[in-house]
């Protein structure tokens, strides 16, 4: 019996042993193929070799790992094609990316950033600045303000600071965030994006200074007026003086040629105030920008350091404007004159340079000049004097702005604001600067193309008539000059203190008068509408207008149809050459 135990007992575990052994043998091969595809998986290969499972049993396990398999790949497919979509936009738009610590650390940035601040990529950006708010922002107290903003908020948009370029160029950015926050509300991170708002920074500044200057040239436009009628009666009644002088001696026609000079020189000052104002005289024409710049060196030459080399480096008739010659004597003047002092401030030496040079140049009407899209003739008029650090750049063109001390004899400001008044308003043009400090500098001037014109015809001798001049002037010295003048030439006149009693006049007279001299500006009644009523009465009345506003205004709208125009003050010739030349028309 006990043998019987024994040898079941064997039995059992010897059947025991085959079956374990026969089960290990037969399921080595599908256990095998499936650690294949599960190590394939592991390995980030979901495409497994093919494998044939020699048991049915085994089969849809196979199947379902070669199925998942299938499904992560897809899966990661889709992940990478929108991670490669997503860099595509990060490193190719146009505004600059970055992530940023809350320490100030930048931890990701796009090319367009890079680019934006100078530097050769990401990468070196990264390398280089250490701290955004420190290293990059112009104002420091800036990126406190920041971190501040997003105490109570998680975006903050439009935020506008000045920040450096590698090469320590200030430029105007405006930055639109977002807060990345931990569970607990804690500031972690920054993102968001930066634009370039540089090019929109200065036309802003430029619309401010041009408000400025119209405010200015408002003031200026009624003292140049009432300096005008002052400065045509001094200088007819010199004129008239200087008419009888075959009997003075000549110190006394010393006297009046001395006294003419210095009226024309009080003239021309008020000419240069009048650049500020945008109802003033300017004729425009083609001017030679070679002859223009020429005139100036030449006095220039004369008058300061030769040490200082003066070129011109173009030749004559190579380029033309469209500008009023005089005014552009005046820019090219002050600019030289500027340029001068920026050098002796520096300490004038040998090979200290003022360079004028030009170009044609196609502005498309979407670029920095913010000009209309034209034919521009680009003017670089470039010293090497001590440069202008930027904020004295910003405030350049500013009226009354000055780096000179109080009291000093080197103006008060208006140098470069005439300049910019002449370019911009005047003569439809753009002017920029381009300086850093100790580094000398370049004015960009765009003014519109001109062409080459003939030279006018000699001017004839002036003679005198018969025939009745009606004068319409509130200004009792103008008023009786032109009365005197015109009857010395032969010329029976009539005299009106005011347009309402030349109108009267005009109305009771009219078939004896040939011809009207009207002020522009009268009280009670203006000359604009005096010259309406007249002319309704008269559709063909000979009108000479009399003003010190543009010649290009008065020949705007109703005043267009006057025979003649007269710029204040004026000369006697002048007044006796203009009343002959219309009669005769």
């Amino acid at each position: 019996m006990q043998s019987f135990a024994i040898t079941t007992i064997f039995i059992l575990v010897s059947l025991v042993v085959v079956t374990g052994l026969f089960v290990r043998i037969f399921l080595r091969k599908p256990l095998n193929s499936l650690n294949k595809i599960i190590h394939s998986y592991a390995e980030g290969d979901y495409d497994p070799p093919v494998t044939t499972f020699p048991y049915r049993e085994f089969q849809p396990f196979g199947q379902v790992l070669i199925k998942m398999g299938q499904t992560i790949k897809a899966q990661l497919n889709d992940l990478e094609k929108a991670e490669e979509k997503y860099r595509s936009i990060f490193e190719n738009a146009v505004e600059g990316i970055l992530q940023t610590t809350s320490e100030g650390r930048i931890m990701n940035a796009n090319p367009s950033l890079a680019c934006i601040l100078d530097y050769e990529s990401p990468k070196e950006l990264m390398r280089s600045v250490t701290h955004i708010g420190q290293q990059l922002f112009a104002d420091p107290s800036r990126w406190t303000e920041l971190l501040r903003r997003f105490k109570d908020r998680d975006i903050v948009s439009n935020f506008e600071i000045q920040i450096y370029k590698k090469n320590g160029n200030l430029q105007w950015i405006s930055l639109n965030a977002r807060a990345l926050r931990n569970a607990e509300g804690t500031l972690l991170s920054l993102e968001g994006f930066l634009t370039d708002i540089t090019v929109r920074k200065r036309l802003e500044e430029q619309l401010r200074i041009r408000q400025r200057m119209d405010s200015l040239g408002t003031l200026a436009g009624g003292i140049a007026h009432d300096f005008n009628n002052l400065l045509t009666g001094i200088m007819g009644y010199i004129d008239m003086l200087n008419l009888h002088s075959e009997n003075f001696t000549e110190t006394q026609k010393k006297y009046i040629s001395n006294a003419v000079k210095s009226s024309q020189r009080a003239a021309d000052l008020v000419s240069q105030l009048q650049t500020l104002s945008r109802g003033t005289v300017t004729k425009k024409e083609s001017v030679d920008v070679y002859e223009a710049v020429t005139e100036v060196f030449r006095m220039l030459e004369k008058t300061t350091d030769r040490l200082i080399k003066k070129e011109v480096e173009m030749k004559p008739g190579e380029y033309y404007v469209i500008a009023d010659a005089s005014e552009l004597n005046q820019v090219f003047l002050n600019l030289g004159t500027n340029a001068v002092q920026s050098i002796e401030e520096k300490g004038t030496k040998p090979g200290d340079y003022i360079i004028v040079s030009a170009e044609d140049c196609e502005v498309n009407g979407v670029d920095v000049t913010g000009l209309p899209k034209g034919e521009y003739i680009h003017i670089k008029f470039e010293d090497n004097g001590c440069g202008m650090p930027d904020e004295v750049k910003r405030k350049a063109f500013d009226p009354l702005f000055t780096t000179k001390e109080k009291g000093g004899r080197r103006g008060q400001g208006l140098g470069l604001a005439m300049v910019f008044n002449i370019i911009t308003n005047r003569s439809g043009g753009h002017i920029d600067i381009a300086s850093d400090k100790g580094k000398g500098a370049v004015f960009h001037i765009y003014l519109p193309k001109g062409q080459a014109e003939e030279e006018a015809g000699t001017i004839e001798s002036i003679s005198g008539g018969e025939e009745t001049v009606l004068i319409i002037e509130d200004e009792e010295q103008i008023r009786e000059l032109a009365e005197s003048l015109l009857n010395r030439y032969g010329y029976s006149v009539i005299t009106a203190t005011d347009g309402e009693e030349g109108l009267d006049i005009y109305k009771e007279q009219k078939e004896s008068i040939d011809i009207i001299l009207l002020d522009l500006t009268m009280p009670n009644m203006s000359g604009q509408i005096v010259f309406e009523r007249i002319q309704s009465i008269n559709s063909d009345v000979k009108v000479i207008i009399c003003s010190g506003q543009s010649d290009e205004d008065i020949r705007e709208g109703i005043l267009s149809t006057a025979g003649g125009f007269l710029k204040k003050p004026y000369r006697v010739n002048d007044l006796a050459r203009t009343v002959r030349e219309v009669l005769d028309r």
